[in-house]
């Protein structure tokens, strides 16, 4: 089944890839034709948060977790884990979320989705499995109000995460939910949050059941493909 690797790179101050004539450019490009070469591998989407630019964020789209789990053990993923050492300044991380649809790629490629926002919502690691489809529901009531009344609204995507993660700001990790919405810019989207169409429906995500955490970044992200 497929699956999206999610992942946080953060750069150091003076290693931006967006030019990929530079040293740093060509680094990054290596690495992406790197995760490209991988079995199992259909696309990554690329781009720096647009709050914080020094947030390097890769989505991957996977055939399964499998093949992913096998480039780890790989020969070649212990050199691609150094050449991403030399362009970041923390630790990065990265983790899977089962994206429906799969692939996501209307809301995540900058071709079809301009900007895209990426909202997390952490719960309790033990969140039964009722709540969870619960969440699941509420989100897609919450997608069918973009549909109908968002006209800069251009798709989106929505799962569950595979792993327990850190919830940012607490010593715990919980079970995470990630939402992808697509917008024409972030002033559509900042302008439509004024509306009572979201005024009236926002209730959907931030009224889940035990929600302990959420957040919202906007990225532009450039597909590349095999």
């Amino acid at each position: 089944m497929g699956v999206t690797e999610i992942v946080f790179l953060p750069l150091q101050d003076d290693k931006f890839p967006n030019d990929q004539t530079s040293p740093n450019g060509q680094l990054h490009h290596h690495l992406i034709q790197t995760i490209l070469s991988q079995p199992g591998v259909q696309r990554v989407y690329w781009g720096r948060e647009i709050e914080n630019p020094l947030m390097l964020r890769w989505f991957v789209d996977w055939d399964d977790i499998e093949n992913h789990k096998r480039f780890m053990n790989a020969d070649a993923y212990r050199p691609f884990v150094e050449r991403i050492g030399t362009i970041v300044a923390g630790a990065a991380k990265a983790y899977h979320a089962q994206l429906r649809p799969h692939p996501p790629v209307a809301a995540l490629s900058n071709t079809t989705s301009p900007i895209t926002e990426v909202v997390t919502m952490w719960f309790p690691n033990t969140y039964p499995q009722k709540d969870q489809d619960n969440v699941t529901e509420d989100v897609e009531n919450f997608i069918s109000i973009f549909e109908n009344h968002a006209h800069n609204y251009t798709a989106s995507a929505a799962g569950w995460v595979d792993e327990e993660i850190d919830i940012p700001g607490m010593e715990e990790r919980g079970k995470a939910y990630v939402l992808l919405v697509g917008w024409t810019s972030v002033e559509a989207h900042m302008q439509f949050r004024e509306t009572q169409a979201f005024k009236d429906s926002i209730h959907f995500v931030m009224g889940a059941k035990n929600l302990k955490k959420i957040e919202a970044v906007h990225v532009s992200l450039t597909e590349v493909t095999k």
